[in-house]
């Protein structure tokens, strides 16, 4: 489940991080920097939780379990909330795009 949640995570990974130059185009190395300080903390919390909850639970499917949770929540997320426009229209709505379609 966890193979095929990341494998599902992979087609919106490239949106993702466009959102940074859409959102905040001045700031986009800020934003990155911010989005990656939130998944470098999950990334070192998760493997301590997942063996408190092995631990206590004593099995390690409930932490496999919460994972494939977790990662089908931040997949719908992305898919509801988040709306992928053509390359053409992000270009059309930037000053100067003229020139860069030439």
């Amino acid at each position: 489940m966890i193979v095929i949640a990341n494998a599902g995570l992979a087609f919106y990974v490239v949106p993702y991080w466009l959102i940074c130059t859409d959102v905040a185009p001045n700031q986009t190395g800020t934003l990155g920097g911010v989005m990656n300080f939130f998944g470098i903390v999950g990334a070192t919390v998760s493997p301590y939780l997942s063996g408190v909850i092995a631990q206590a639970s004593g099995a390690f499917v409930a932490p496999l379990v919460l994972a494939v949770a977790i990662m089908l929540v931040a997949a719908t997320t992305m898919i509801v909330l988040f709306h992928i426009r053509p390359l053409s229209s992000l270009l059309a709505a930037q000053p100067g795009a003229e020139k860069l379609a030439t």
